[in-house]
């Protein structure tokens, strides 16, 4: 008897031609008889542990076909995911050993490893069991969150995709910040964020219209990051009040409104 196969690198969108495997294997033997239309099936793994479903079926007494998909696996193997911070931009960096069918790499980024959102995209080399290197240059303008996370969705032309591991990554701001207060106007409270790029003495002071201060917030040594605290005005009347920070020679003040 002859014994021939195919097989499905895709989830069984496409298939090889059927090639001839041997003419004296007996496949009959240890696989289990699932009685539905003569079928057998058999469980083994390829060479990294991965299930494969195998299926032979029975034409006649002499040939004898099967086929084997490799279900949700991403054939492609990355071996290095990296990255490197250089002033205001967080330098992605990885590397793959093989690639099957891989289609690319959406690059997702999150400031609290649950809400995540895709910031760019890199082609994959589809078919290639050479090297390949990759990289991702993110502008952290405009992000104010000192932890960042990323990871990256490797997908396939077929759809079926897989995450790499996360990456966490400490921020160190580059330059001295006084964000806009949130919201604004407020009742009673709100949020105001500052960032600083190097260990500073800290003021944060809160001010009504006539200059007099009605709250000190901050007063003390801060570490480089990027805080936010809130300020409670539940017992002040509705207004315009400024808020102001001194980081040694840095000085910014702001305006919010409270509305009761």
């Amino acid at each position: 008897s002859a014994l021939y196969y195919s097989f499905s690198t895709d989830g069984g969108v496409t298939w090889s031609e059927n090639e001839r495997l041997s003419d004296f294997f007996n496949p009959h033997v240890g696989w289990p008889n699932q009685d539905k239309m003569g079928d057998y099936f058999h469980m083994v793994s390829d060479s990294n542990g991965a299930s494969l479903a195998w299926a032979a079926t029975f034409n006649n007494e002499q040939d004898v076909y099967y086929s084997y998909i490799a279900p949700n696996i991403v054939p492609v193997e990355l071996v290095s995911f990296s990255y490197s911070v250089e002033g205001n931009n967080v330098n992605l960096l990885w590397q793959t050993a093989t690639e099957l069918n891989n289609r690319g790499f959406e690059i997702q980024r999150s400031s609290d490893e649950t809400n995540w959102s895709t910031i760019g995209f890199r082609e994959g080399k589809g078919t290639t069991s050479e090297p390949q290197q990759y990289s991702y240059l993110d502008n952290l303008s405009g992000v104010e969150s000192s932890r960042l996370y990323y990871r990256l969705k490797q997908i396939d032309f077929d759809g079926s995709f897989e995450y790499s591991n996360t990456i966490e990554i400490e921020i160190t701001p580059s330059v001295f910040s006084l964000s806009q207060n949130y919201p604004n106007p407020f009742n009673p409270s709100t949020k105001i964020k500052y960032s600083i790029p190097q260990s500073s003495n800290v003021v944060i002071k809160v001010f009504n219209v006539v200059g007099d201060e009605v709250s000190t917030l901050v007063n003390g040594q801060k570490q480089a990051g990027t805080y936010e605290l809130t300020f409670n005005a539940e017992n002040l009347p509705s207004g315009v009040y400024f808020y102001q920070l001194k980081a040694g020679d840095f000085i910014q003040t702001k305006r919010m409104i409270l509305i009761k």
